[in-house]
């Protein structure tokens, strides 16, 4: 089983409060949800209006197809009209949920 994460962050350039962020933000997120089945997680830049990070995961028995879902997913925030990605990085690991160990596939491990 592999288990991929895209990490995000999107620029929002007509944010000028929290709130204008918040609501550009909620809707990408739920547009990725309901299109591409992933899960999404707003990560970092809190305080500040004109940028948001987001963290994409999704799981499956083929790498290929994790890889594949996150390239559309790319195109697809790069046709947002209210936010555009400036930064992406894109992790897929291999995971044996019977010894609780994840080999990335960059050669790392984690517990």
């Amino acid at each position: 089983m592999y288990v991929g994460a895209l990490y995000v962050v999107l620029s929002i350039p007509h944010a000028r409060t929290l709130k204008d962020k918040r609501r550009v933000v909620r809707s990408v997120v739920d547009r990725l949800s309901h299109k591409f089945d992933v899960s999404c997680h707003m990560v970092g830049y809190g305080e500040q209006p004109m940028k948001q990070g987001l963290l994409v995961t999704s799981g499956s028995q083929e790498q290929l197809q994790i890889r594949s879902v996150f390239d559309k997913i790319r195109a697809f925030l790069n046709n947002v009209r209210d936010a555009w990605p400036i930064e992406s990085t894109v992790d897929v690991f291999s995971w044996m949920p019977e010894h609780g160990v994840m080999e990335s596939l960059d050669g790392g491990f984690s517990e």
